[in-house]
């Protein structure tokens, strides 16, 4: 497997030109990009309202996020750099060059996902042609269960074990989804 880097790109437009900029870096400029060997995925952000630090100084408006993958990810990089310096790659007059700013990052650990509540969910059910199936039942997309029933604890125990779990209440089935 090869190892995947992250390589970001700190940027701002040229005076009143963010339209036009904008436009330039995200329908040529990415795709340029990612035509490099090693590149495989590119995303851009604008810098938000709300900031964590909001008396920190933030010099750059917009950032673009690509992603590497290569055993030595000096060629991508190089390939990169002579693209530019050769007009393969060319850049917009809309980009302020002086405040350009890179950083490649190399992973130093696997990749974390956050743990959800799960979801209660009504379930309806059809019929199966095989009886194998949920007795001869499949359930279809259902809509969300009303937050005002309280699941029971085997239900909440359920998606933590990696379970799942259904059951039914009165006419109304229910199933706990992890």
């Amino acid at each position: 497997m090869m190892a995947r880097h992250i390589l970001l790109v700190l940027s701002n437009a040229s005076d009143g030109r963010d339209e036009e900029f904008n436009d330039w870096y995200t329908n040529v400029h990415l795709t340029d990009v990612l035509k490099v060997d090693g590149f495989v995925a590119a995303q851009r952000f604008r810098l938000a309202d709300a900031q964590l630090r909001p008396d920190q100084a933030t010099p750059h408006r917009y950032l673009a996020v690509y992603e590497i993958e290569a055993e030595d990810v000096q060629q991508p990089l190089e390939a990169l750099t002579s693209g530019v310096a050769s007009g393969a790659i060319p850049l917009s007059e809309t980009l302020e060059r002086r405040s350009l700013a890179t950083y490649l990052f190399t992973p130093v650990s696997g990749r974390l996902v956050a743990l959800r509540t799960p979801q209660w969910r009504h379930r309806r059910s059809v019929t199966h042609p095989s009886p194998m199936v949920n007795g001869g039942r499949v359930p279809e997309a259902p809509p969300m269960r009303p937050r005002t029933q309280t699941p029971c604890t085997a239900a909440v125990r359920a998606p933590i074990l990696g379970a799942r779990l259904a059951g039914r209440h009165g006419s109304v089935e229910w199933a706990v989804t992890p």
